[in-house]
This record gives structure tokens, sequence and C-alpha cells, in this order.
């Protein structure tokens, strides 16, 4: 299974460019801030989800942005996981 800080940083990779490219510490801590496991995220949104992503601080939703879907898959795809939207911010990501 993948880890918070390996995930963390396959959506830095995958959407750097999306994620304030000029200036990537801001990107980090805005995924950071963002990203937590199922078990601990505070909006306790899936808490049987592997992770939770929250979008509405600078990480880009493929449900505001639907063309964005396809770098979400890609993120699943590198860490084996499977995505679900639990509301147009909120994102679970959940083992297959």
């Amino acid at each position: 299974m993948v880890t918070l800080e390996a995930l963390r940083v396959v959506i830095f990779e995958v959407f750097e460019d999306h994620i304030a490219p000029s200036n990537p510490k801001w990107a980090l801590e805005r995924i950071k801030e963002g990203t937590f496991t199922g078990e601990t995220d505070p909006g306790e949104w899936c808490p049987e989800a592997a992770f939770i992503v929250h979008t509405e601080n600078g990480i880009p939703s493929g449900y505001y942005y639907p063309g964005l879907h396809t770098l979400w898959e890609e993120v699943c795809e590198r860490c084996d996981l499977h995505l679900e939207y639990v509301n147009a911010a909120v994102i679970a990501l959940c083992e297959p």
C-alpha cells in the first residue's frame, strides 16, 4: 500500500503545472494541508477510504474541472487506488 507521503509526492508530480508552477514550496504546502488518511481526515468524510483529498485549498478537482479527471486517473494508476468523489470538494481514494 502507498503511504500518505508517497501519495503527496505523486499528486505534486502529476499536478505540478496546475498548482502554482512558479512556487513549488507553496504547492507542496497546499498538498500537505489537503491530504489525509481516511482515519485522520478532520471532516470524517469517508473513514474507510485509504486517503481523503480536500480540493478547496488549491489542489485541482476533476469534479470542478472535468478535463483534469484524467490526471486524477494517473494518480490512481501510479498509487494503485480507486477514486470516488464524496462531493465537489472532497475526493476519497480507496484501495481496489
